[in-house]
């Protein structure tokens, strides 16, 4: 494939790429991820995943000491006794049409009491 861009006052600018080449267009930019909630069991923490480009698609990946959690892949991450003094974070993953997929990850929270 071959693409050609012009623009009065400018050189012209000739960019090729084999048949199946991913052309990545973008980058992904935003500020890192938060959490925010109560780090006791029984509270629910919330991700605050950052401002994104409309037509942005996120992910989330809740982790304990830095290993996933099973079934922590939404917005919000209910605490239960499985993860209590362990610190939480959040692995935020943002895809978009034409873009590099960028994953950030917050801090982690203090030890999950109760």
């Amino acid at each position: 494939m071959r693409v050609t861009g012009t623009l009065a006052g400018y050189l012209t600018t000739v960019r090729s790429a084999s048949p199946g080449t991913q052309v990545v267009v973008g980058v992904l930019t935003s500020a890192t991820p938060r959490i925010a909630g109560k780090t006791k069991v029984g509270k629910t923490l919330s991700a605050r995943p950052g401002t994104w480009a409309s037509g942005t698609t996120l992910t989330y990946r809740w982790l304990a000491n830095g290993k996933a959690v099973k079934r922590g892949t939404r917005a919000k991450f209910a605490l239960t006794r499985a993860v209590r003094r362990k610190r939480i974070s959040v692995r935020v993953t943002a895809s978009r049409p034409g873009y590099a997929v960028l994953t950030m990850t917050s801090a982690r929270t203090r030890r999950v009491s109760g």
